[in-house]
C-alpha cells in the first residue's frame, strides 16, 4: 500500500499546517505584546508569566481533553469541532463589546 504523494495529500498538509499556526499564533502575539501591555496596564513581571502559563496551560488540557476524544472518534471529526468550539466559546470575548456599540448608536440616534 505505497501510495504516491497527490493533491488530496497537499490539501491536508496545507489544512494541518494553518491549523498550527492559528495554534501558535495566540502565544506569538502574546509574547510580543506583552511589554506594551505590562507598561501600559502597570503588569509585573510575575503577572506577565501568569500570563504565558495560563495560555500554555489550557492548550495542555485541551490536548488531554481533545487528543484521547481524537482516539476514539477521529482526528477529522475532532479538529472539526474544535475549529467551530474556538470562535464560538471567543464570543462571549467579544459580545459585550458589541452590546455596547450598539447601546452607543441608538443613543446617538435618539
Amino acid at each position: 500500500m505505497n501510495k504516491k504523494f497527490n493533491r488530496f495529500h497537499l490539501q491536508i498538509l496545507l489544512c494541518c499546517i494553518f491549523i498550527i499556526i492559528c495554534d501558535g499564533y495566540d502565544m506569538f502575539m502574546l509574547g510580543t505584546i506583552l511589554p506594551s501591555l505590562m507598561a501600559e496596564w502597570r503588569v509585573t513581571a510575575v503577572e506577565a508569566g501568569l500570563f504565558s502559563s495560563y495560555a500554555l496551560f489550557g492548550m495542555m488540557i485541551g490536548a488531554l481533553v481533545f487528543g484521547p476524544l481524537a482516539d476514539k472518534f477521529g482526528r477529522k471529526k475532532v479538529i472539526l469541532i474544535c475549529t467551530v468550539l474556538f470562535p464560538l466559546l471567543h464570543l462571549h470575548l467579544v459580545l459585550p463589546m458589541i452590546l455596547l456599540l450598539l447601546e452607543y448608536n441608538v443613543l446617538l440616534q435618539d
